[in-house]
């Protein structure tokens, strides 16, 4: 098939598209490929040759000329690698071919039927089902081998049944062969329409990534014919700008095969953000959108579209995000280069409740502008960004059904701990109930807010004027509403060389310290002799459960059968209020429960 330019084609495993097709200068008599490669590293330069410009390309170096060869993977139709996938090259080839034949007795039909308007249409299609020959055109012009088709017209009957199909990276660019061959030529764009909704009907999850696609009409094409189509996944194609559409086409007509889409995946395929929001129209079922690797560096609408319903869009009012995607519920943005101000566009969205926006160049998290906005919101992921204040952390509690939060690789979290991070997140979070994949129960809130009131403590016992004062409250705006909820903790002497000033700020953090913390343990029922000795808080609560019955076993001495298994740990603090907490999480180090020295653990024996 004729390559042409906007082509999606591969070689020798690398995708790339045609963006020249002709004679280079000074090279006569040779036809040459001029290819943007989608990986810039396999390119040689910009489009350019012996000083002449022949095409461009968004990486300097991303651009080859290559030679027409046998090595050039072209696009395929989507039933070629449907068929090859599921059945075998052997039975998609026979298919084709089958298709091939009815094609030309539609068209040989269409003509005599013009010609001779009493002739019966039904006489062009095939005059018999069985394996030999078929005759098309009433008088046997058109002969057609078929031998086997019985046998393949069984196995094809197999693929009507099929809901889920995984169809990634295999060369697909269109619909159907005799439909692209159709539009190549000039002949009818309904050629070959139908065929995939007698083929594959009941599709309802279809994933198209790493394909030859560029084309949204070619997609509209598939999808128009899967009614039943819930999640599709379009990602690491290139798609050509959505407009301007070909002459005479309505884009509404063109979207009505996406009405019943509910998930679909644009990841790295580089489309506008102006193009997402008219897809999302086509949409107006969609509630999960993936659109990361898209090299986004703002959200804005600049592109206006001028055709269509005016009341969607005109060249004076832009598309509206609202009504693109008013029923979405997840978007995932990750891997752009996005900051704050642009989410912040996404305010009004009324059901959106999960967002991520990891890897992207986030410095600072913002207040709500309205108490509406992302009134849904529950679930977002800020990793791998560049947020350095903590200020922008206890912003997230403005949003009070955010629960689910993810946010590691920060610059802010840099000089804490993984066992840190977990306690000091969940005190500064007030409403999150998962933090980085781990579900906060009331118990390891309980705890987490503890240690942070006492590690805190040790802060604020440094400020000694009122501008420190409000800057630790600045800083630590729930250390007041903490202290009401838990009370003062243990006070501890503080280091005489400690800076007040740089004091403020801080999480006293990196390693919790490799002191020794002197600790009564006393035996519940009484039945053994209280024990005191030094752990290093770098302990383990499992570790110190099996030391902790090696000594009580030990101080029964061998002529008595020491005590049993040790069932239950309770560590009781100093203060006044004798609090109490469980050690049951036995990979928790001593220094998480903010031990000072002095307290009692009380064993339960089993």
């Amino acid at each position: 098939m004729a390559v042409v330019v906007g082509d999606r084609i591969v070689v020798e495993g690398q995708p790339g598209t045609v963006r020249f097709v002709g004679e280079l200068r000074g090279v006569a008599g040779t036809i040459w490929y001029g290819v943007e490669w989608d990986d810039s590293a396999r390119g040689k330069h910009d489009g350019s040759h012996n000083g002449a410009r022949y095409f461009s390309t968004s990486h300097p170096a991303s651009g080859s000329f290559i030679k027409p060869s046998k090595k050039i993977v072209v696009g395929r139709s989507f039933l070629y690698g449907l068929r090859e996938k599921y059945l075998g090259d052997a039975a998609a080839m026979a298919a084709e071919e089958r298709e091939a034949a009815e094609t030309v007795a539609d068209q040989v039909g269409l003509k005599e039927e013009r010609s001779n308007p009493s002739k019966d249409p039904s006489r062009n299609r095939p005059s018999s089902n069985q394996d030999g020959v078929l005759h098309f055109g009433g008088d046997s012009k058109i002969e057609v081998e078929t031998l086997g088709w019985e046998k393949m017209a069984r196995k094809l009957a197999r693929l009507d049944v099929l809901r889920e199909v995984g169809l990634s990276g295999q060369a697909i660019a269109f619909a159907t062969t005799s439909g692209r061959k159709a539009t190549l030529y000039g002949g009818s764009s309904t050629v070959g329409k139908g065929r995939i909704k007698e083929c594959c009907p009941r599709i309802e999850d279809l994933d198209l990534s790493r394909n030859l696609l560029n084309k949204w009409t070619d997609v509209a094409e598939i999808c128009a014919e899967l009614q039943n189509l819930k999640s599709l996944r379009l990602s690491n194609n290139r798609f050509q700008p959505l407009f301007p559409l070909p002459e005479g086409l309505d884009p509404y007509r063109l979207g009505g095969g996406f009405a019943s889409v509910t998930t679909l995946a644009l990841n790295s395929t580089f489309i506008s953000w102006d193009d997402v929001l008219y897809i999302g129209k086509w949409c107006p079922s969609l509630e999960e959108l993936h659109v990361g690797f898209n090299m986004y560096q703002n959200l804005s609408r600049n592109q206006t579209a001028t055709v269509g319903d005016p009341k969607f869009a005109t060249k004076d009012q832009p598309i509206s995000i609202v009504q693109s995607l008013a029923k979405l519920r997840f978007l995932n943005l990750e891997s752009n280069a996005l900051t704050w101000n642009d989410i912040k566009t996404l305010r009004e969205l009324p059901n959106l409740q999960t967002l991520l926006l990891q890897d992207n160049r986030l410095s600072m998290i913002d207040t709500p502008i309205s108490p509406t906005d992302f009134p849904s919101l529950t679930t977002i992921n800020i990793s791998s960004n560049s947020i350095d204040s903590w200020l922008s952390v206890h912003r997230l509690n403005a949003y009070p059904k955010l629960t689910d939060i993810r946010i590691r690789r920060n610059p802010i979290l840099d000089e804490l701990t993984d066992l840190d991070l977990l306690a000091i997140l969940v005190g500064r979070l007030a409403h999150v109930t998962r933090l980085n994949g781990t579900a906060i129960d009331s118990r390891e809130r309980r705890d987490a807010e503890y240690f942070y009131i006492s590690r805190m403590r040790k802060v604020r016992e440094q400020v000694s004027t009122a501008e420190a004062e409000q800057a630790f409250a600045k800083a630590h705006p729930r250390y007041g509403e903490l202290l009401a909820k838990w009370g003062e903790p243990s006070s501890t002497p503080v280091s005489s060389g400690a800076s007040a000033t740089n004091a403020v700020n801080a999480t006293p953090a990196g390693s919790l310290g490799k002191r020794l913390v002197s600790v009564l343990l006393v035996s519940e029922d009484g039945k053994h002799d209280p024990i005191e000795k030094r752990f290093p808080t770098t302990m383990t609560v499992r570790a110190l459960r099996a030391l902790v019955a090696r000594l009580f076993a030990s101080k029964a001495g061998s002529t008595r059968r020491g005590p049993a298994k040790v069932e239950k740990l309770v560590l009781e603090y100093c203060g006044v209020d004798k609090r109490t907490v469980e050690l049951n999480d036995d990979l928790r180090e001593l220094d998480f429960y903010s031990m000072e020295g002095g307290e009692r653990i009380l064993v339960h024996f089993s």
